[in-house]
């Protein structure tokens, strides 16, 4: 994205310049023809020349400016489309935590129900142990 903004920026400065260029050379052709009046005959074809080049470099900008925009908005846009994938994917992070937390407390709840379990049985081996050895001795 910075690429983009250094590139509309280096477009506008070269804009920026062209129309500098072109408004300098439109001032250049109307003092040639105020000097050259008297030899208007020859410098028609010139002073139509440049005038055609003038106007091409004025289309040349318009479309350039309208191209700026465009990338402008396309700019915007990828922002946007950008902004909501992030979004999207920070929901689905928020929901991945959830579930790990969920199977964490789930894991939890399970160790302990083994171990009560364990224990329960180790109780009842014990019991089992000892009314063995009881009738055993008896």
């Amino acid at each position: 994205m910075q690429t983009l903004r250094q590139e509309l920026t280096d477009r506008d400065r070269e804009i920026a310049r062209k129309d500098e260029e072109s408004e300098r050379e439109k001032q250049a052709l109307r003092q040639e023809l105020t000097r050259k009046e008297t030899e208007l005959t020859g410098k028609e074809a010139e002073l139509t020349r440049k005038e055609a080049e003038a106007a091409r470099a004025e289309e040349t900008s318009r479309r350039e400016q309208q191209q700026i925009q465009e990338m402008r908005q396309r700019e915007t846009e990828l922002v946007q489309a950008t902004d909501r994938e992030i979004a999207l994917l920070q929901q689905q992070l928020g929901e991945k935590e959830q579930q790990i937390q969920e199977m964490g407390q789930r894991e939890t709840e399970l160790v302990q129900a083994t171990d009560r379990e364990m224990a329960l049985l180790q109780q009842q081996l014990g019991e089992k142990v000892s009314d063995e050895w009881s009738i055993h001795w008896l």
